[in-house]
């Protein structure tokens, strides 16, 4: 899925290149592909760095919160055309941004949907 802009873009290039059999590798490559296909100078393509990403798995065997993040030396191995760790190796406690990227650390979303209590997650 896509939104913002440049959603129709991202998404066309998301459906012609998916495949149902795409291993984790393929999908993030794919994933990458399709973002980095907009947003360049001139309307051109660019390239999009591992510490520019955030990548998440669903894993709905886990109880509570349903997604792992993948970062660091798993993210970067991804990209690089290795398979990164199964969804149930990856750390339950997502790693924190430096701040070194611009990006900021949490969203509003985030902030109210996350961690409180008598609240289930979804």
């Amino acid at each position: 899925m896509a939104m913002g802009g440049q959603a129709e873009a991202i998404t066309g290039v998301l459906k012609s290149n998916h495949r149902a059999d795409m291993s984790l590798g393929e999908a993030v490559k794919v994933a990458v592909q399709a973002l980095g296909s907009v947003g360049g100078e001139g309307g051109a393509a660019r390239a999009i760095a591992a510490n520019q990403l955030e990548v998440a798995v669903l894993d709905r065997q886990r109880v509570g919160r349903t997604f792992r993040r993948i970062t660091g030396a798993a993210l970067t191995a991804l990209l690089d055309g290795k398979e990164a760790p199964p969804a149930s190796d990856l750390p339950d406690t997502p790693s924190v941004p430096t701040g070194e990227s611009g990006k900021p650390t949490s969203s509003a979303g985030s902030a109210d949907l996350e961690d409180r209590p008598g609240q289930a997650d979804s």
